[in-house]
């Protein structure tokens, strides 16, 4: 066969290390044009990073790099004010003074040199821990060496020594108290943080200093007030008391409380909740003025799935996502790898751009590069389905064999889809050997899946299930729970507006419509919770039910269990000839069909469910429908008065660029409910008619 195939050689050799160079260059030409009409920190900062690490087609320039960065710390922009450190060098008579005061901030030694830093690491730091790894280094610095631990107390007394004199406390001009309250900020983050013993007594004087700092005007006070009560530092934790604060903070502009916000809001938000989600949008819009991947990534979401207030835009999620692929992150978060996921599947299916397969491949190899296993499972795709060029099975299956140990969900579809590739007899002349190695892939993803729908019913793993049972991979072939598992997938999906979830659901509704009619009548209706009606199948009937996929455990009287590393089909079958699922000669795990009866009393319960859940929406729908929206929009929504202040804000759209108001949003959404609602009522009034003409028809038998 040549050269031996591995996943890595598979993924290097679909990379296309243009692409990246491509999205750098378009952010640079974007922010540089920022960055001239607005002076704006966000675009010098971003300049200065590419600058500084020879992104894109630039090479490295550390004047650049030095004076943009330099531009964005003299505005507070807190990431700016760390990487500034970067460049305090003590000043050696070895280099030409000009050139060295054009790419440094130049100290007479090495104490000075101490102080220049571990004063732009406090002042990044206090302005919020997640903007940069400031706080760490630090924290190392400080415990490390003695000269550090003296260099932040000496200026901790600096910082007392400003306080202390009454002058600063008599009502000066607006560039002194701004001055004052970041002097308190920092006094808090110092107490909180650098005090060996921690102490209760220092966090309470961190507190002090916090809310003396938020008095005078300091967002990022407001934010360190809400992390004490978020962790429960010095203070009882209170979750609800930490949300107050960091609304606080996000209203005088500090961005990573407006992306905590958003976060919270948008959690764990389900269709028909418009109204928390365009508070959202609106949280993520005043952050994304500093543009970390994960606000952009979130942004592009929102376009994407057409939520919040936003219409939907492919054209405009495809461009958040572009500048999130490249753009530097939270220090807790690496969401670029996400972002290039997100591009990839704009290209294979045309959202936004033209279907793109090489293009596509090459950015879920870019993602691949940063161990993000469902990025793998989708080129391994492409090259199964032979959408790339010298694609071969055997760089699939490598790729699917690096993912099927790798975490519940790439590891559930890497076996599902080995399990096909076996099963069509594409890789050895054996059909036998075939099959039986397809039946042990199947089986295994039957258990990866059971054990995800546990914890979250996705209407990707439920649409996967339903088509192992609908064709017998790896289990009896039954109908009836394939049916089942179609119309939870169905249900699952009107519950998000998340359109890969949609995708699937739309793909399980195709799939019933596809079924014998007939043989739809002669099953069970739609039902409700899975987790607690369809039996979750055990293939091996000897193992405990609480160690029915335990990969590193085996029980000594069973005959078969899923293997837990599949680079080795042929070791494992000389080992367990008889494992795997033998659909044609074992017994049916589900038992006898229900009877008439039975059948009947299940209609009937569900037709008393839909009874309820109608009544419940025509009640929503008259009192939404009874108030007057244009002219009482204020009271939609009363408990987020405050946030109804909010300014309007700037946003790009396709045509150009427009302003939006919360209120905007609420009316906008408000109106979108009522037809939502109007179009749910319809669905449910037919599906109740559906409902009482089977009871009818069972009932005259």
């Amino acid at each position: 066969m040549g050269n031996t195939i591995t996943a890595s050689s598979v993924i290097e050799k679909y990379s296309l290390h243009n692409i990246m160079n491509d999205l750098y260059d378009k952010t640079l030409k974007y922010h540089s044009l920022q960055a001239t009409t607005t002076d704006d920190p966000n675009s010098h900062f971003q300049i200065g990073y590419i600058y500084h690490h020879g992104l894109g087609s630039v090479e490295a320039d550390l004047q650049k790099a030095f004076y943009h960065y330099q531009i964005a710390a003299h505005f507070n922009h807190p990431t700016a004010q760390y990487v500034m450190a970067e460049f305090c060098k003590m000043r050696d008579s070895d280099f030409d003074d000009d050139d060295e005061e054009k790419c440094n901030i130049l100290a007479s030694d090495s104490i000075e040199l101490i102080r220049l830093k571990a004063s732009m690491f406090i002042k990044s730091a206090a302005r919020g821990e997640l903007y940069s790894n400031a706080s760490r280094e630090l924290w190392q610095l400080y415990n490390n060496s003695t000269v550090w631990y003296n260099m932040v107390n000496e200026i901790r007394d600096a910082y007392m020594d400003i306080i202390c004199d009454s002058t600063y406390h008599v009502k000066g001009d607006e560039l002194q108290q701004r001055s004052l309250a970041e002097i308190y900020n920092q006094l808090g983050y110092l107490a909180a943080h650098f005090k060996v013993d921690r102490i209760q007594e220092d966090y309470q004087h961190a507190l002090q200093y916090y809310k003396t700092g938020a008095h005078l005007g300091c967002a990022a006070s407001y934010y360190n007030i809400a992390c004490m009560y978020h962790d429960g530092h010095g203070i009882v934790a209170n979750k609800n008391t930490a949300l107050h604060y960091y609304k606080k903070a996000s209203k005088k502009g500090h961005a990573l409380s407006q992306f905590i916000v958003a976060e919270l809001l948008l959690g764990n938000i389900e269709a028909g909740q418009e109204m928390i989600s365009a508070r959202a949008c609106y949280y993520y819009l005043q952050s994304s003025r500093y543009s970390f991947a994960s606000t952009l990534l979130n942004l592009g979401y929102i376009f994407l799935h057409g939520i919040a207030g936003m219409k939907q835009s492919y054209t405009v999620a495809l461009q958040y996502f572009e500048e999130a692929a490249v753009a530097i992150d939270f220090s807790n978060r690496k969401s670029n790898h996400w972002a290039l996921h997100e591009i990839a599947y704009m290209h294979e299916h045309g959202l936004g751009t033209e279907v793109n397969y090489t293009l596509a491949a090459g950015y879920y190899a870019e993602a691949a590069k940063y161990k993000y296993h469902e990025s793998v499972n989708k080129l391994a795709k492409l090259i199964e389905k032979k959408k790339l060029p010298n694609a071969t099975l055997e760089m699939a299956i490598q790729l699917y064999q690096a993912t099927s140990t790798e975490g519940e969900h790439a590891a559930a579809y890497a076996h599902y889809r080995l399990g096909k590739i076996y099963r069509r007899n594409l890789v050895s002349d054996s059909a036998v050997k075939n099959r039986s190695f397809a039946n042990e892939y199947f089986t295994s993803a039957i258990h990866y899946y059971n054990d995800a729908i546990i914890k979250t019913p996705l209407p990707g793993h439920l649409y996967h299930l339903a088509i192992m049972y609908e064709n017998g991979f790896g289990v009896k072939r039954d109908l009836q729970i394939a049916i089942r598992y179609y119309n939870r997938a169905v249900d699952e999906s009107v519950k998000t507006f998340n359109v890969f979830d949609k995708h699937y659901g739309h793909k399980a509704e195709m799939k019933l419509q596809g079924l014998d009619q007939t043989t739809i009548d002669q099953r069970h209706p739609r039902m409700g919770d899975l987790s607690t009606q369809l039996p979750i199948t055990n293939m091996s009937p000897s193992k405990d039910d609480g160690d029915r996929f335990d990969t590193t455990t085996q029980s000594p009287n069973s005959n078969s269990s899923p293997a837990t590393n599949r680079h080795d089909m042929t070791q494992l079958q000389r080992q367990n000839p008889k494992s795997g699922y033998n659909s044609e000669s074992d017994e049916d795990i589900l038992g006898d069909e229900d009877s008439d009866d039975e059948l009947k009393d299940i209609l009937e319960s569900e037709e008393s469910k839909l009874e309820k859940r109608l009544a419940l929406v025509r009640k929503t729908f008259k009192l939404m429908k009874f108030k007057d929206l244009s002219q009482n929009y204020n009271d939609l929504d009363e408990s987020i008065a405050l946030d109804e202040k909010m300014p309007a804000i700037d946003i790009s759209t396709e045509t150009g660029s427009d302003q939006i108001s919360y209120k905007d949003i609420q009316i906008h959404h408000a109106v979108k409910k009522i037809k939502q609602l109007e179009s749910r009522l319809d669905e449910l009034t037919e599906q109740f008619n559906i409902m009482q003409s089977q009871l009818k028809l069972k009932t005259a038998f």
